[in-house]
């Protein structure tokens, strides 16, 4: 069935068109570009990093700013960070019954919409005006639907890019006045253009920092980490916030003879005191907090199993590290989970016995070039 097409007056503005909503009436040099992220764990900031890191080697001029930090107003915020923060680490459950009302659910989805238009509109143009951009790009959906009712309303005047690092693409991730979306892979093209029309997406590399694409051997990695050259390693990550079965992961992985494990636990301090505790007399375990050292440890790994699949996954896709799903936290990590196993970009452990099975397999496992 062919999908209709949707009219986007966005996307029929010339780009060029500057209006007195701040922005620049020509930069005379290199584009101004603003990065807008939403600080929820790390995996959004680490895109905004890795696109302005990118876009900067190309002779652009990036700011990334936190549009949870005054642009989005107080309560959007509070919803999208804050309470979603505890729902995670104490009633992940209820975040999963929130998640599929809103992006399951027609009649949900537009209230969602209305209101983060209603509460952020203003407060993110003033901060649009602070920067005065020639390009704006969000990588985070709250902020999408937000630039693109500015933009369908006629109070943005600037080109506006999605970036949708989810392999699992709700429909609150596009956004029919949003110019263009960046996806990782050409199958979320279509979940794209059912939402914003066709020829609304287009199809990016792993937007992950320059340095994972540096050549970087696995014998050297573990060098430079100070790890044995022999035996397996797998790496455990709960993501920015160390979220999702990560101590289940640890105790799976650590019941694989010969396997050495480096449990990433971010900027969870409480998770990283309990597990440090719990594995203190394991030789083969160690358990760190938030690390600038992923694209070596990921050159190190013989695999990373991810409790959260966010950006990490497409990092350690791109260093060629396969990938292991398991234990991920209801809602968009889950269906991330099924659509990285449904292209066979990686494979998802429902249970502590399957995840045990696989990394039983990784010891006849050839090695991997990069994924993506």
């Amino acid at each position: 069935m062919r999908r209709r097409r949707r009219d986007n007056p966005a996307r029929r503005r010339p780009s060029t068109d500057r209006a007195s909503d701040g922005t620049n009436e020509g930069s005379g040099g290199s584009a101004r570009v603003l990065v807008l992220t939403a600080e929820e764990g790390e995996g959004h900031t680490s895109a905004a990093r890795a696109l302005a890191a990118e876009l900067q080697e190309h002779g652009a001029i990036c700011a990334v700013v936190d549009a949870l930090q005054g642009g989005l107003g107080r309560v959007v915020p509070f919803f999208s960070r804050d309470a979603y923060r505890l729902q995670l680490r104490w009633a992940a459950w209820s975040y999963g019954l929130e998640y599929f009302v809103f992006t399951r659910l027609a009649p949900a989805r537009a209230l969602a919409r209305f209101g983060l238009a209603l509460l952020g509109s203003r407060p993110l143009a003033r901060m649009i005006r602070r920067h005065s951009p020639d390009v704006i790009v969000s990588t985070h959906p709250a902020v999408t639907a937000v630039l693109g009712s500015l933009r369908r309303r006629g109070r943005l005047r600037v080109p506006v890019v999605a970036t949708i690092t989810d392999f699992g693409v709700h429909p609150l991730w596009s956004n029919a006045g949003v110019d263009l979306h960046l996806v990782m892979h050409p199958a979320l093209l279509g979940h794209v253009e059912e939402v914003a029309g066709i020829g609304s997406a287009r199809v990016a590399r792993p937007i992950v920092h320059p340095r994972f694409r540096v050549p970087l051997s696995r014998a050297r990695a573990r060098e430079l980490l100070d790890l044995p050259s022999e035996g397996q390693l797998v790496v455990v990550s709960g993501g920015g916030w160390g979220v999702g079965r990560v101590e289940e992961a640890v105790r799976t992985a650590l019941r694989v003879p010969a396997t050495r494990v480096v449990c990433i636990t971010g900027r969870n301090e409480r998770l990283q005191r309990r597990l440090q505790a719990l594995f203190a007399a394991e030789e083969r375990g160690k358990v760190v907090g938030f690390t600038t050292r992923m694209s070596e440890l990921l050159a190190a790994a013989d695999a990373l199993i991810d409790t959260t699949v966010g950006v990490t996954c497409l990092e350690a896709l791109t260093r060629g590290c396969r990938v292991i799903v398991y234990g991920a936290p209801p809602g968009h990590s889950r269906d991330s989970a099924r659509a990285l196993a449904r292209l066979g970009l990686g494979e998802a452990a429902w249970s502590s016995a399957e995840l045990e099975r696989l990394l039983h397999g990784l010891e006849r496992a050839e090695p991997l070039e990069a994924t993506l």
